[in-house]
């Protein structure tokens, strides 16, 4: 296992964050944690790379238990973090600047820091604006910044942490695509913590959080498939996807339609199919 949480809890002072916590992520997932505001997800985030550590049970990253002093450096190498607010990553005033700098931390020689500076630009398609100040970029761009500078320090794992909730729509599509791509294409283990549900329909494996501590565990289909679920997650405020929202209502209007209606592809299958049923053109 990649990363792996042993019944861990975590609290300040009397306050009770995170309960009894227990799962695991294999290396190449892309596994997404989910739930309300304060359900726990950016206190989860933080003891993954032991930016926090846990009150009580264990932490372990391929092996390193996060609460060894001496084992940081390497946890931290092997998983990236990235932060809702581009802004509060960035530290440099050029593109370029801003992806080297933890690579030159970590006294790595130069030509080392250029290749990696070049593979992170390549990546997140920013080599026409590697030399541009960070402060004329975009909100959108700020955020490839922030993940290039992730991606520059040669991780396993990098954990997005509500990182497109700031974004318009055009620029979160971007990134949730950049980020997929990361995936599958680099095989990069992704950790995806929202509380949007249409931007993890297809992830490998969800982990949901209420009131800090695991509700379900499963792939999208187990999780989104259990009725009692989906009423559950209508109490937290959680917004359901439009396609499933429509889905509804048109059974509710009694027209026969699948009830595991969750992406906006699907519902336009199912639609086709019933109007070619009904001779509809």
């Amino acid at each position: 296992m990649f990363i792996e949480f042993q019944n861990v809890s975590y609290q300040i002072s009397n306050k009770k964050i995170l309960q009894n916590i227990s799962f695991s992520i294999n290396k190449g997932e892309f596994a997404a944690i989910l739930g309300a505001n304060g359900s726990g997800k950016s206190t989860l985030a933080k003891l993954m790379n032991a930016l926090l550590l846990p009150t009580d049970g264990k932490v372990l990253v391929k092996n390193l238990d996060t609460s060894e002093e001496k084992k940081l450096h390497k946890i931290r190498q092997t998983v990236g973090i990235v932060f809702q607010n581009p802004d509060n990553q960035i530290v440099a005033t050029t593109v370029e600047d801003d992806i080297a700098f933890g690579p030159e931390n970590l006294n790595i020689d130069g030509e080392e820091i250029e290749i990696r500076i070049k593979n992170a630009l390549k990546l997140t398609e920013l080599t026409d604006k590697r030399n541009f100040s960070t402060n004329m970029l975009s909100g959108g761009q700020k955020q490839k910044v922030a993940i290039a500078s992730a991606l520059a320090m040669n991780p396993e794992a990098i954990i997005f942490d509500e990182a497109t909730s700031m974004l318009e729509p055009k620029s979160k599509k971007e990134i949730l695509d950049k980020i997929k791509e990361l995936n599958k294409k680099n095989g990069i283990t992704i950790i995806y913590i929202t509380h949007f549900i249409e931007e993890i329909l297809d992830a490998d494996k969800i982990i949901v959080l209420e009131n800090g501590k695991i509700k379900k565990t499963g792939n999208p289909t187990e999780i989104f498939t259990d009725k009692n679920f989906i009423e559950n997650i209508k109490n937290q405020h959680l917004n359901l996807p439009f396609a499933y929202n429509l889905s509804e209502k048109l059974r509710e209007n009694g027209i026969i339609i699948s009830n595991k209606i969750f992406d906006e592809n699907s519902l336009i299958t199912e639609l086709k199919k019933i109007c070619e049923e009904k001779n509809v053109h």
